[in-house]
């Protein structure tokens, strides 16, 4: 049977085992967990030992280096053809990997499979937040089966999600640096690499894994590092030749997230940064960011006193 390996970035240990358990009770059998251990202390590699499974290898940073570095240190030791990303908060259902490869074999022009998943609110499953997460990134009309190409589904519609409940074929991003910058949008990069050169996806429309909902999640985080990460991915993909046909739709979005990191960094942060991002967004189209140029430019205390249009 194909060998698919588990990428578990693990920074915070809060739900890691449960995230590790579920991963170890995947009905198909040839499964590898590679735990790459990106925390300060101890507890990750406490609990890898306490599991005893020889399926799960561990690998420790020396220091902190962020959830994409991690993630691709994880995919260069990986050793199965097939991969899956399992956030160190979330659970897979049993059915995961058995479902989705199954999937991903019958069509051998994806690159690849993913499916719907749950919401978790205080540690259980919340049917109307799933609900709502479904018709958020239209998986609930999406048609089930094979896509292709699926660049916007991908990267405007951010419709797939790679660190949930998708597999994907390794050979589509081996050797690929995925830059430090861009941190917590690792996936958003990775789909970029898998819908090159006309790929498909496939969809398989059932809910096979449980996304955790709290305060400490990356998605709900409204620092300046956070909104930098996004531009940073952003900036690359507008780059992207093989994206060109999305580029105006990528700038809009791209110049909207320049926008946030001046924002944010008006708020507490850098003003020479919040200046440069809010010309940037300007340069992009997102002419509105042209307010937050005075903000910027003038001494904090005076800035304060302006209010926003």
């Amino acid at each position: 049977m194909t060998l698919v390996s588990v990428l578990v970035a693990a920074y915070k240990p809060t739900y890691l085992e449960s995230a590790l358990k579920s991963a170890l009770a995947q009905t198909h059998r040839e499964i590898e967990v590679v735990v790459v251990d990106d925390s300060a202390g101890s507890a990750v590699a406490e609990i890898v030992e306490r599991l005893g499974d020889t399926r799960v290898r561990y690998l420790r940073n020396e220091t902190n280096r962020g959830p994409a570095i991690s993630h691709a240190r994880a995919i260069a030791e990986a050793s199965g053809p097939v991969l899956g990303v399992l956030n160190d908060d979330d659970v897979w259902e049993p059915n995961l990997a058995a479902r989705l490869l199954e999937a991903l074999e019958a069509s051998p022009e994806a690159a690849v499979a993913f499916a719907d998943h749950w919401v978790m609110v205080d540690g259980s499953r919340d049917d109307a937040a799933s609900d709502e997460c479904s018709r958020r990134w239209k998986r609930d009309t999406l048609a089930p089966g094979l896509h292709r190409p699926f660049r916007g589904l991908a990267v405007l519609d951010k419709t797939i999600p790679l660190a949930v409940s998708a597999l994907f074929r390794r050979a589509a991003v081996e050797g690929r640096v995925i830059p430090a910058e861009i941190g917590g949008t690792y996936d958003l990069f990775l789909l970029s690499l898998l819908c090159r050169s006309g790929a498909g996806a496939v969809y398989v429309p059932e809910r096979l894994a449980s996304w955790r909902g709290h305060e400490e999640n990356l998605s709900i985080d409204v620092s300046c590092a956070r909104a930098e990460e996004a531009a940073a991915v952003l900036r690359i993909l507008v780059a992207d030749r093989e994206l060109a046909e999305l580029r105006p739709a990528l700038r809009a979005v791209y110049g909207s997230a320049l926008s946030s990191v001046a924002s944010r960094n008006l708020a507490g942060g850098s003003r020479r940064r919040a200046a440069s991002a809010a010309l940037a967004a300007v340069r992009q189209g997102h002419m509105e960011s042209a307010r937050l140029l005075p903000r910027s430019l003038l001494p904090r205390r005076l800035a304060s006193r302006l209010r926003p249009a």
